[in-house]
Parts: structure tokens; sequence; C-alpha cells
């Protein structure tokens, strides 16, 4: 499947598709309706070469816990704990964007302080969990966890 193109070339190839078979193909390899997000996880993981346990220790979260929602055991997993899992896979905004999507999660808002710093973190690359923590205890605000 193909994650990653642009969504404007998306739109406009889907002006091309002038029969059924072309739309079941399109669909096929372009639309991801059928992954959940512990799929696109481990699929985000395997293409980027991280072991999940690298991701979890990264992400601060207890281990047991963000084991079971990777399987897909643990359903509708909170956003901080998403976050924590995206920041542990080093994502990139776009990609966190997209698991809090497939989880029905609030993507982060740029109008909001603690969203405000985490998009920041992520922009830089800057994917340690402690230090996003602090400085969002700076601001009186609720730590990724």
């Amino acid at each position: 499947m193909e994650y990653n193109q642009n969504t404007t070339d998306l739109l406009n190839f889907l002006k091309t598709i002038h029969t059924q078979e072309e739309l079941d193909s399109y669909l096929r390899n372009h639309t991801s309706s059928e992954m959940d997000f512990a799929e696109y996880y481990n699929y985000y993981l395997e293409q980027h070469s991280f072991k999940a346990s690298e991701a979890i220790e990264r992400s601060g979260l207890e281990k047991h816990y963000a084991y079971q929602i990777l399987n897909g055991t643990k359903s509708n997993p909170g956003r901080l704990k998403v976050i924590a899992l995206c920041i542990g896979a080093h994502m990139n905004l776009k990609d966190t964007q997209r698991c809090l999507k497939l989880t029905k999660n609030a993507s982060l808002y740029p109008k909001d302080t603690r969203d405000a710093i985490i998009i920041t973190h992520i922009n830089l690359e800057q994917w340690n969990i402690m230090k996003i923590n602090s400085e969002l205890w700076e601001h009186g605000l609720e730590p990724v966890e």
C-alpha cells in the first residue's frame, strides 16, 4: 500500500478513474481503511527498521500495556499514549497525526499549548520523552505518558 503519496496527487489521480476496475485497483493500492492503529504502527516500525521493544522503551510507557496496544488487545488507546508511542518510534508529524486519526483521537492542534510544544519537538526531531515532559511540566501541563 502506498501511504506516503501526496493527497493532491491522489485527488488528481481520482479524476482519471473511469471504470470499476480502476477504482478497485486504486482502493487496493492507496487506501488504508482496513488498517488499524496496531497494524499501521507495526508497518511503520518495519519500514523504518525499528524494533517494537526499542520504540516502547523510548515511549516511556509501561511495557506490558504498550505491547497490548501494539498487538491489538488494548483497543482505543488514549491520546497521550498514542503520542508517546509515536514519539518512541520517531514519527514525523504527518505519521503522528495519522496514528491519532486511526485511534479516533484528536489531532495535534497548533493553537493548544501542549500540542504546540509536542509539535515543535517532533518537527525538530527531538524525540526525548523526558525532555518533552519536562517542558510540559514547566508550563503546568500534563506529561505525555
